[in-house]
């Protein structure tokens, strides 16, 4: 499994890591991205849609994120980055998966 360290602080002081090419079972699940946006931290949900175990295409919604763990302990740049996925919207109601993912990852 090949990981890669991007250098974002994890709530508990460690480097959030992207999955790399290890996906699961490639069986997304709505539930668990819901779940997981109220109560995980950003990089949790990240590693969750990258790991193919959240949806990446289901999306939540932003006024109930910004309440969550994920968004409160975000950096301001990340935080914009998902202010403006959300408001861009991208064909979804909401926040999705893969934004927030894009977000974790690649807005340090």
């Amino acid at each position: 499994m090949a990981v890669v360290n991007v250098g974002v602080p994890f709530t508990n002081g460690e480097k959030c890591k992207e999955i790399g090419t290890k996906h699961g079972d490639n069986n997304p699940s709505e539930r668990q991205l819901k779940h997981m946006a109220s109560s995980g931290s950003l990089c949790e949900i990240a590693q969750c849609v990258d790991s193919s175990k959240c949806s990446n295409h289901d999306s939540v919604d932003i006024k109930k994120f910004k309440a969550s763990p994920a968004y409160i302990q975000a950096s301001a740049d990340k935080k914009d980055c998902l202010d403006k996925a959300a408001k861009d919207g991208n064909g979804m109601k909401g926040l999705g998966g893969y934004e927030i993912q894009y977000c974790q990852y690649d807005k340090d």
